[in-house]
């Protein structure tokens, strides 16, 4: 009980008042709002062009029947919309109708505006998952989205539309904040400018209130977003985008620069992003939830057209430092290296966070060959848990505990602070380096120290572990899936990437494991891979040297 104790605070000291307040409120019995069934649901004219935003992948295989997460389910009875045989995020995606803004056909959409009817008739009012207010935020948008683009819905749907905006004002997220209070604003903003009526107008004015001062909190000066997820960055960039867009097509004003705002953020995405255009997997990020980085810049573009020559600027510098967010890109002519040397994330809503201080992915010959695990579930369970734990990162692991102290699905207690980082630059190489705290709990107060010395033709790894006593020390490589193993011996093995012959040298101090292991590359899928683990359970300080060593043959 004192060591839950214990845990309990090191998680809750870092909340917001407001956030108790609120997560109290949400414990509470009945503790949603009820409101009024009768809704004014006059529609406001289009004044100006709307730009087709990105389009989503279809969900919906046939009528009915629905593919989320890798996983396939039939939506037969009214119950099935709330199946307890669903994961939570499943049936978040069944309510989210990101359907409604794939490349559809006339016959598709007939059939989607049968699918919405049949949503509102088995999902009354304020009863069910699909009333939670991050699913209800989701399809507001990609309703209102549909409905601009030249769809229909009937007169029952269309109050239900509206009804749905008027409980997600009473119901907005204050005890998550994030990206969930940031979603619930930009549906109060959609509803608030496609309906028009003094209601309207204050979901509106609302939603741009929260907008306004959600973007001052979220979005840092260097262009990244405070959550530290590149998957969930992307997110908010279509966001800002979408509101932008939507702004536009009714003529109305945002007093707040977003031009500037998101050049910086595509900036950023562009640097944490592998030479495959495709993002990395710090945090919780994955493949097939979030737009991409090319449709990001197109639909910008689309908005921004005199801005079109900065949004699309490759040019990308051998150091890139985003001091505030923590991360850093280095590259030659064949290697790009992503690095975490950045907190834990925001301090009050770290629920997307991993232990990965000090972590790194590498491409190699445009091929990625070091990664993160990345992720395939929000559930608790085992595997979530694994998922989020330094094991599960290119870093080094003390004691075989993680570097922050993450627990349930979304939680953190004791958090690794990074001590100190140093760039340098010279004609032969570009060295950065970071240290953390996160192993100080233990006895003897382990530091964590790791050097990247990146040259022409090899990559130098330091690790250095100071502090007392005698500790069991593992050095992580994550190998890519598509990374073959050539040649083992000893502490030193060769690998292949696309004919070009890559050796990976650690020093005689430790002994390397060969283990077999699992990449998530997406929501419920895995992939078999290696996982390399060097390890020393020696006294302290313990300093390792690992090179990765290349030569071009194409």
């Amino acid at each position: 009980m004192y060591k839950k104790a214990i845990l309990y605070w090191h998680t809750v000291k870092y909340l917001k008042i407001s956030q108790v307040i609120y997560q109290i409120i949400q414990r509470t019995p009945f503790r949603r709002t009820k409101v009024p069934l009768d809704i004014n649901k006059e529609i406001r004219p289009l004044t100006n062009r709307w730009v087709k935003p990105p389009r989503r992948s279809k969900g919906m295989l046939s009528y009915g029947e629905f593919k989320f997460l890798n996983e396939i389910f039939r939506i037969e009875k009214s119950k099935d919309w709330n199946s307890i045989t669903r994961k939570k995020l499943w049936l978040y995606n069944l309510h989210y109708f990101n359907d409604l803004i794939s490349n559809n056909s006339d016959e598709e959409n007939k059939s989607y505006e049968k699918l919405i009817n049949l949503w509102v008739t088995h999902n009354p009012p304020f009863f069910g998952i699909g009333w939670d207010p991050y699913p209800t935020s989701i399809r507001i948008v990609n309703l209102v989205k549909w409905l601009i683009e030249g769809n229909d819905l009937s007169t029952k749907s269309l109050s239900s539309l509206a009804l749905q905006a008027r409980y997600l004002r009473k119901n907005l997220e204050l005890h998550i904040l994030g990206n969930h209070l940031f979603a619930n604003a930009k549906a109060l903003i959609y509803a608030g400018l496609f309906f028009s009526s003094k209601e309207s107008d204050e979901w509106y004015s609302k939603g741009i209130l929260i907008f306004e001062n959600e973007l001052r909190e979220q979005v840092l000066e260097d262009g990244g977003t405070f959550e530290l997820s590149p998957m969930y960055h992307s997110i908010i960039l279509e966001d800002i985008l979408d509101v932008i867009n939507i702004h536009k097509a009714f003529n109305r004003r945002i007093e707040i620069n977003l031009e500037e705002i998101i050049i910086r953020m595509i900036t950023w995405l562009r640097g944490m992003c592998h030479p495959d255009r495709e993002i990395s997997f710090f945090n919780d990020s994955c493949f097939g939830v979030a737009t991409k980085l090319d449709d990001l810049i197109i639909y910008a573009c689309e908005l921004f057209p005199e801005k079109s020559s900065i949004l699309h600027e490759e040019s990308i510098p051998g150091l890139i430092d985003f001091s505030q967010s923590g991360y850093s890109r280095i590259s030659n002519d064949h290697a790009v290296l992503l690095v975490d040397r950045g907190e834990i994330g925001a301090s009050y809503i770290p629920g997307h966070a991993h232990a990965d201080t000090l972590s790194f992915e590498m491409s190699l010959f445009q091929k990625r060959l070091i990664v993160n695990s990345g992720i395939s579930t929000y559930e608790k369970s085992e595997q979530r848990h694994s998922q989020r734990s330094t094991i599960s990162h290119s870093t080094v692991a003390v004691d075989q505990i993680s570097s922050s102290e993450i627990w349930d699905s979304f939680r953190v207690g004791r958090r690794a602070n990074v001590i100190d980082k140093k760039n340098i630059i010279t004609d032969q190489s570009i060295s950065i380096s970071g240290a953390h705290n996160g192993y100080s709990k233990l006895d003897g107060k382990p530091i964590h120290s790791r050097e990247w010395v990146l040259e022409e033709n090899k990559l130098v790894i330091y690790d250095r572990i100071t502090g007392k006593g005698r500790h069991l020390v593992e050095i992580i490589f994550i190998l890519h899936p598509l990374i073959n193993i050539v040649s083992i011996e000893k502490n030193n093995l060769e690998i292949d990437i696309d004919g070009n012959s890559i050796g990976i040298q650690f020093n005689d101090i430790g002994k390397l494991d060969i283990q077999d292991s699992f990449y998530f590359p997406e929501f419920g899928l895995s992939k078999k891979n290696k996982k390399l683990i060097y390890s020393c359970n020696e006294n302290l300080p313990i300093h390792s040297e690992t090179q990765i060593i290349w030569n071009q043959n194409k």
